[in-house]
């Protein structure tokens, strides 16, 4: 864990708790919610490996939450294209500094934020055609800036999908995807002993988050979980932008 003061480490905890609960009801968005503000604090490179350990927990609880409800073999056509495209991410983040890992978190986060107000649509017949791009896609972007998540949201909303089918299957991929990311990370030295203590620190938030929304999402119904969906989507993606541009201008 870096040095940090006492202080500075409560308001991570606490911002953990916050994104565990909105990120256990809308299952995604974890990290666009926490980046900008750990990155007060903490290294661009460190803070992406922390998105991926902790939304991999945290989606593994909610994916058994609904496990009924998982769309299996479209998971596995997303599952093993960005098995594919994670090496190629990997590398990206090997390669590229603080500073352009911030300018490519920013290009992300401007797509994300322009795509839902272009009101581009087409509903796709064929999901699971659609899957294999889809999920080429989002393995680099998870693997390199650990922002992958919204354009697999962006398609699920998209494609008119109810609640559970959503959250079942957002969880269960990001769940996947993450833990072979981290698995990846681990073999090229991108998440070691130091990381995996400095997640395990995060862990008992993210936990108390986890039991506070599987209690919250029965009291939410369709309508309301797409509109919490959108107010994530954006004003994450504003809060990352703004922190990116801050730091970088």
């Amino acid at each position: 864990m870096p040095e940090i003061s006492l202080y500075a480490f409560l308001i991570l905890e606490v911002i953990v708790l916050a994104a565990s609960i909105t990120v256990g009801i809308t299952s995604f968005g974890f990290g666009m919610i926490m980046s900008p503000l750990f990155l007060i604090f903490l290294d661009s490179n460190l803070v992406v490996e922390l998105n991926i350990a902790l939304f991999a927990i945290l989606m593994g609880t909610v994916s058994y939450q609904s496990r009924n409800d998982i769309d299996k073999p479209l998971i596995i056509i997303l599952t093993v294209a960005a098995l594919v495209m994670i090496p190629l991410g990997t590398l990206v983040v090997e390669i590229l500094d603080d500073r352009g890992l911030r300018f490519l978190i920013i290009g992300v986060v401007l797509m994300m934020a322009v795509l839902p107000i272009s009101r581009l649509t087409h509903k796709f017949k064929r999901e699971k055609i659609v899957a294999t791009p889809l999920g080429a896609i989002l393995g680099f972007l998870y693997s390199s800036v650990a922002l992958g998540g919204p354009i697999f949201v962006l398609f699920a909303l998209n494609q008119g999908w109810e609640k559970q089918r959503t959250r079942a299957n957002l969880s269960a991929l990001f769940a996947i995807v993450g833990i072979l990311v981290l698995i990846y990370h681990a073999f090229t030295g991108l998440y070691g002993t130091s990381e995996l203590i400095t997640t395990a620190l995060f862990v008992p938030p993210l936990a108390l988050g986890s039991i506070i929304a599987s209690r919250l999402i029965h009291h939410v119904n369709d309508r309301i979980f797409r509109i919490a969906v959108y107010i994530v989507l954006f004003s994450s993606s504003i809060g990352i932008l703004a922190k990116e541009l801050y730091l970088i201008l």
